[in-house]
């Protein structure tokens, strides 16, 4: 018989790295992000913080790209 933790789909995320990487791929939302951030969430402060840290690290991801985006209509 199976434990209620193997059947959950959860996934334990040790970096802010692994976080910033699920985000962009689509395999976590930023609303879950914030969620995970909020002191309700259960979660400890160390890891709300590594939570909030890979939030500020995708907000740098998504100017980076439209920086990109706006250097290439410049070019052309």
């Amino acid at each position: 018989m199976k434990s209620k933790t193997e059947n959950t789909k959860q996934t334990t995320r040790s970096t802010a790295e692994q976080a910033l990487a699920d985000l962009i791929s689509g395999k976590i939302s930023l609303g879950t992000i914030r969620y995970y951030t909020k002191e309700s969430s259960g979660l400890t402060e160390s890891r709300r913080n590594m939570y909030s840290q890979s939030k500020i690290m995708y907000k740098i991801y998504l100017l980076e790209q439209k920086l990109k985006e706006l250097q290439e209509e410049a070019k052309q």
